[in-house]
């Protein structure tokens, strides 16, 4: 027996709030699965780097051999090559309270490919602040952002804040999309000393068209 999808004889405000509800504990379950899944790599990749030590050989005969035992019994997505990218997220991100709970594995993924730990970081901060997906963000390092960002900053400080992500990039703009609703709602913004203005010299006054932050080309 069919049930209609709207009848007089019932307010739609009452399944238009349960279904509200049920979202929200859909959005919430995978924010939460995600970050447990970024949490359980990085303590795999502990784990990794403490049992290799310093014997290169070893630790390609233990991922080999983790590889063969985990596929058999977890199924995919723990190849050699995967093993060896948990191995080096734990390099990377040698303190898991730095990590942003924001971002997914993809995120990282693309992330522990920079060799330079400040670029790491300001992609990191900036994907989680400005809600990327994983698309956005690696269109963004493929086209320089960090590089069309770097300001003359003449005081350490600012520089230090605007690495971290404490600063952002440009000013404030009213035509820029809306951010990643699965991602946006937990980012934090970190309001800037006005008067500070050396880092927050839009990016066109230097010279430097912006970014799009939706396709991430300038």
């Amino acid at each position: 027996m069919s049930v209609p999808l709207t009848s007089p004889e019932f307010d739609p405000s009452i399944y238009k709030s349960i279904r509200e509800t049920l979202e929200e504990a859909r959005r919430k379950t995978r924010i939460a699965v995600n970050e447990a899944i970024v949490i359980a790599y990085w303590e795999i990749g502990r784990q990794i780097v403490e049992a290799q030590g310093e014997r290169a050989e070893y630790g390609k005969r233990l991922m080999k051999y983790l590889s063969g035992r985990l596929t058999e019994e977890f199924g995919k997505g723990f190849t050699e090559r995967n093993l060896q990218a948990i191995r080096q997220f734990y390099l990377a991100f040698r303190i898991p309270h730095a990590l942003r709970a924001q971002l997914i594995w993809t995120h990282y993924r693309l992330i522990i490919r920079l060799a330079d730990e400040k670029k790491r970081h300001f992609y990191m901060n900036e994907a989680a602040n400005e809600g990327w997906s994983s698309r956005q963000l690696e269109r963004q390092i493929h086209s320089s952002y960090y590089e069309h960002c770097v300001p003359n900053c003449s005081k350490p400080r600012e520089r230090s804040l605007w690495e971290n992500g404490r600063m952002p990039c440009t000013t404030p703009n009213a035509n820029v999309p809306p951010r990643n609703p699965e991602t946006a709602r937990y980012a934090i913004r970190f309001s800037p000393d006005p008067t500070r203005s050396s880092c927050r010299t839009p990016l066109r006054s230097r010279g430097v068209p912006p970014p799009d932050r939706r396709t991430g080309r300038a």
